[in-house]
Order: structure tokens, then sequence, then C-alpha cells
């Protein structure tokens, strides 16, 4: 829910968000959130693909929480939910 309105969040999305939220403040590398999200393999690098999907995620839910700041980019790293 965002401002008393349901936020329609695919089953990624929700997972993906339910992942960082539960992490506030700490960064969580793109590959770590491939292996725990995704279920990407651990011992297998990053493929172009793989973080394509990971931004277009991030960017969908940027724009259904009305890019509230609450998902941060850690440039060269990965992403964290936000700290207050």
């Amino acid at each position: 829910m965002l401002d008393g309105r349901p936020i329609p969040l695919t089953r990624k999305e929700f997972d993906l968000l339910h992942y960082l939220a539960s992490r506030p403040g700490v960064v969580v590398s793109r590959q770590r959130l491939m292996i725990d999200v995704w279920g990407h393999p651990a011992d297998v690098g990053l493929s172009a693909q793989a973080s394509r999907t990971l931004d277009t995620h991030v960017s969908s839910m940027w724009s259904k929480l009305r890019e509230s700041g609450w998902i941060l980019t850690v440039r060269g790293v990965g992403f964290r939910f936000r700290q207050d």
C-alpha cells in the first residue's frame, strides 16, 4: 500500500522489494540479488541479460512507487533500501 492505495507488483517485484526492505541500509550487490531473488547460479557471473532483468524490475518498481526514493542505486555495486 502507498498512500492508502494498493501497489500492483509482480511476484518478482514483490520478492525484490521484500528482500531489500528486510535489509534497510544494507548495500546488496547485483549478483547477490540475482542469486537470492532469481535463483541465479552462484558460481556463474552475471550476464548482460541478467543485469538488464534486474534493472528492468527496479525501474518498474520505481515507477510504481512513484520514485519515492526507497530503493537507491549504489553505483557499481547494487542497490539498497533507504534507511530512515
